[in-house]
Order: structure tokens, then sequence, then C-alpha cells
């Protein structure tokens, strides 16, 4: 490099020639203060595995201490959904996610008769169980979902509600309607 080249790069400034990075010198893809259990070197789940499991027990959580119901919920709500996957996965959504979490298990453990959902008045009952039926690929489809809205939301727990509620009826014809929309597949086939 010549003496006209370096007073153009000036001080502080990177030189055209960069060094190879070396695997030790490498940053780990997760981040050091991330709220996933990835990153505490331990999975939320003991065996590292994916939830491939079909389970159909009916929750028989005791209610009578709310803590200690809140958080054994808040943990099997995470396991199902695969929540140390999605932190992986998708790094820059984790505050969003904490909040979708948070309002699932708020409904998992909720106590009261009726819960709003879509502007109407749901047995809790049946809204717990369709929230025990969201996994990895919905919460997937809601984050995409939301991320694509272009209106303004006011009432963003109702919506995350409705959308929670609903993404487990409409996934596959959403899909379904995608793949039609980006020509992978004809109509007549759909």
């Amino acid at each position: 490099m010549n003496n006209s080249e370096m007073a153009v790069i000036g001080e502080g400034a990177v030189s055209p020639k960069r060094e190879r990075v070396s695997p030790k010198k490498e940053i780990p893809a997760t981040p050091q203060n991330s709220r996933c259990h990835f990153s505490e070197g331990t999975a939320l789940s003991g065996n590292r595995q994916t939830n491939t499991d079909i389970n159909t027990d009916i929750s028989t959580t005791d209610y009578t201490n709310p803590v200690q119901s809140y958080q054994k919920t808040l943990q099997a709500f995470r396991e199902k959904i695969g929540y140390d996957a999605l932190c992986i996965d998708r790094p820059f959504d984790i505050d969003r996610l904490d909040e979708i979490v948070g309002i699932a298990v708020d409904v998992l453990t909720s106590t009261k008769d009726t819960i709003r959902i879509n502007q109407e008045e749901k047995p809790t009952a049946i809204v717990k169980s369709v929230f025990w039926k969201l996994d990895m690929f919905r919460i997937q489809f809601i984050l995409n979902n939301l991320s694509e809205t272009k209106t303004k939301i006011r009432n963003m727990r109702a919506v995350l509600l409705t959308a929670l509620y609903n993404a487990t009826f409409t996934l596959s014809n959403s899909v379904m309607n995608q793949v039609v929309m980006n020509g992978d597949i004809s109509p007549q086939y759909a």
C-alpha cells in the first residue's frame, strides 16, 4: 500500500487487508443477556429434544397457590410451543414472544367463567383447551402476520387473544392460500 492510499484510509480505519477471524475469536450466535433458556447452557426441557408427543391429558394443576400454578403453567406452555427453538430462530422477536406467552399463560391460569375473544364471551374451559393446542408453527404464524399488519392496533391484548384463539383453526387454510397465491400449486389442487 502506498502513502496516498494510506492517507485516504486515515487513522483508526480498517485496512483493506483484513485478518481472517479464527474460530476462537468468533462471537457465539446466541445473545449473552438473553432471557431464553438456551443461553444458560441448559434447555428448558432437560432432554434437549423436540416435543413430538401428542398430549391428550387434561391439565390437573392445583390453582390454590397462584404463583406456583402460574410458574408450572408457564414452563409447560413454553415446552409445548418450543420456546427455546423459537428464541434461537427469532432472537429479534423475544420480547414479542414473551408477551404472547404471558397472555396465553394468563388465560391458561384464569379463574374467570368467560374470556372475551373476538368481541364475544367464550367459556374459559373452551378457550383453555384451544390454547393448549397451540404449537411452534402457530406462534410463528402469529408473529409473521403481526409483522405484516399495516393498520394501527388499538387494543393489542384483545388482538393477541383473538389471534391465538383463531390460529388453531386457520393455519392450514392460510398456508394453502399463501401457496396458491405464490403460484407454487395450482388452485384446482388446493
